[in-house]
Formats: structure tokens, C-alpha cells, sequence
């Protein structure tokens, strides 16, 4: 009866342990989650803003400047912000296509003594 008991307390005593680590990890994975997040949403402003200071210089100049430059004037100041778009568009493009992924998570620490390894469900 005594040695059941024992063997039960040090099985609770495993578990307890194993979910300790579970809810751990889990909580470090909602972190880094939520830290992403936040830089995507932050770059997200930051290109919309770009785009719409590129716009908003673009058509104070053309209002500022209608009829009061030469033909050949007229076609730099458009090739300048044709430029200006473009390089929005590749700083957008590079953005996109650099993001990296979250890098993977740490290893699970090893098992105490007497305890077998316990699996890492984490990564999908």
C-alpha cells in the first residue's frame, strides 16, 4: 500500500513537472507571438506613411508648380517621383520578401535523473 502510494505521489510529482514546463514554453511562444505582432504592425505604418508622404509631396508640387515649368523641367521633377514610387515599392518588396521567420524554439533541457525525456509538441 505504501509503495502505491509512493509510486502515485512520484508520477503527480512528474506530471506537475512536465506541465510546469509545458505552461512555460507556452507562455514563451505566446510572447515572442506577441512581440512580432507588434513589429509587423509597426512597419506596417511606418511603409504606409512612406507612401502617403511620397503622394502628399508629389501632389503639393504639382499644385505648387502647374504651368510654371518648362516642358523638360516638368519631366525630371516627374522622373524624380517615378523614382521616389519605385524605391517605396522595392522598400516594400525587400520587407516582404526578408522577413524572416521566428527562429526555432530552444531545445527542451534534459530529463532529471531518473525521469524519461519528455517529447517537444511545440513546433508545428
Amino acid at each position: 500500500m505504501e509503495q502505491e502510494r509512493t509510486s502515485w505521489q512520484a508520477e503527480t510529482s512528474r506530471t506537475n513537472h512536465i506541465l510546469g514546463f509545458l505552461v512555460r514554453r507556452m507562455e514563451r511562444i505566446m510572447a515572442s507571438v506577441d512581440d512580432i505582432l507588434v513589429l509587423v504592425s509597426a512597419e506596417r505604418g511606418q511603409i504606409d506613411s512612406l507612401v502617403a508622404l511620397t503622394g502628399s509631396i508629389k501632389a503639393r508640387l504639382d499644385e505648387a508648380l502647374a504651368g510654371a515649368l518648362s516642358p523638360a523641367v516638368q519631366a525630371k521633377v516627374d522622373e524624380i517621383f517615378k523614382d521616389v514610387t519605385d524605391n517605396s515599392s522595392a522598400i516594400v518588396k525587400a520587407i516582404n520578401a526578408n522577413t524572416d521567420t521566428p527562429p526555432a524554439p530552444a531545445p527542451a533541457p534534459a530529463p532529471e535523473s531518473g525521469q524519461a525525456p519528455v517529447a517537444d509538441t511545440t513546433q508545428t
